[in-house]
């Protein structure tokens, strides 16, 4: 999830490579000839007195989607997808309820298997299960502390290998799982 967005986005040179606050709007690829043809469409938030209710959606392209989400209210709510820039391949889901994290985060490498789940409650992530095809392996990880898990490791098939306490290097300070390994485009 992206909770900051610089004061410039919509006038930066790269504009449609970076993500965008959502904000009630429609903006469009090609500002000149715009039709008000579906396919144009780079912003949109749906809502009414600069309230977003209803679908936001940021295009990577006229052709590929990049960030497509729900509100309720002004609160993001529902489930959210992000695909990798440039392609339609999924990159993450995740699940909102109240503007707060609820339910699993998903994350999917460029070929479409699954490589990290995070489990949210409320907004605090309680759980995170992250994939290593190449060794075949599953780390299940769930937080003691800034600087703590306790961790299982299983094979792919479901035995279990070992369990115990790992530290984290976090001199950042970030939030536990986003230090283990952290989530980008």
């Amino acid at each position: 999830a992206y909770d900051y967005y610089p004061v410039l986005n919509l006038h930066d040179p790269n504009k449609y490579e970076i993500p965008q606050k959502p904000e009630f709007m429609t903006l469009y690829f090609d500002e000149e000839n715009k039709v008000g043809h579906p396919k144009k469409i780079w912003c949109k938030g749906e809502g009414k007195n600069g309230l977003l209710h209803g679908s936001w959606v940021q295009n990577y392209s006229k052709t590929l989607p990049w960030i497509v989400g729900f509100f309720n209210k002004g609160k993001r709510t529902g489930q959210w997808k992000e695909y990798y820039q440039g392609t339609n391949k999924l990159c993450r889901t995740e699940n909102w309820r109240n503007n707060k994290l609820n339910g699993l985060r998903k994350r999917f490498n460029k070929e479409g298997k699954i490589i990290e789940e995070i489990l949210f409650k409320d907004g605090a992530a309680i759980l995170k299960t992250n994939y290593d095809l190449f060794k075949k392996l599953k780390f299940v990880r769930k937080p003691l502390d800034s600087n703590t898990v306790w961790t299982d490791i299983y094979t792919l098939g479901g035995s279990q290998i070992c369990s115990g306490l790992e530290t984290i290097d976090n001199p950042g300070n970030l939030m536990w799982f986003q230090n283990i390994e952290l989530t980008a485009l």
